[in-house]
């Protein structure tokens, strides 16, 4: 059970169940599955975009990149102000034939200042593994602090990550 003074997320909170007692390896890529860091902008001129993927040498191909810039922000938007979290499931692979997940913290602010009258951005983690509660916690975790200090909390995120194994 999480302490509610708590800020910080551990291993103990979010580490996969494993079967029987084979110890795994130190590998993130085999563990949780985190391929990458992404945000999604709203452009008036050119519509949804990816703004910035981390890191830029994760190997997704141009028709992934596409695919999860449409699909991280949403087609409805009834809500005037605030956070929405939800999922999206991909492909990519030489022939389409991995399937990844994108996990999506959006936001929306009122500001004037824009065309449209909002800043719209969406911060995704993309993944192998459909681990949904893992990353709704580091979703609910890491949005605020990007939304707060920007692009550089991606790179820090995405290490501190590949950090964590199964004992």
């Amino acid at each position: 059970m999480m302490n509610a003074e708590r800020t910080e997320l551990t291993e103990e909170d979010v580490a996969p169940p494993t079967t029987g007692t084979v110890k795994q390896e130190k590998s993130t890529a085999s563990v949780y599955g985190l391929r990458a860091l992404a945000t999604v902008v709203f452009d008036i001129d050119s519509g949804q975009k990816l703004d910035a993927l981390h890191p830029s040498t994760c190997g997704l191909s141009e028709a992934a990149k596409t695919s999860l810039a449409h699909l991280a922000l949403p087609h409805c938007n009834n809500q005037d102000e605030g956070d929405t979290q939800f999922i999206v499931r991909f492909r990519d692979g030489p022939d389409d034939s991995q399937l990844l997940f994108g996990f999506v913290l959006f936001r929306q602010q009122k500001d004037e200042s824009r065309t449209r009258g909002y800043f719209q951005k969406a911060l995704v983690l993309v993944s192998t593994e459909p681990y949904v509660d893992l990353y709704d916690r580091v979703l609910r975790v890491i949005g605020p602090l990007f939304f707060k200090v920007g692009q550089k909390v991606l790179d820090a995120v995405y290490n501190n990550i590949n950090s964590w194994y199964v004992q």
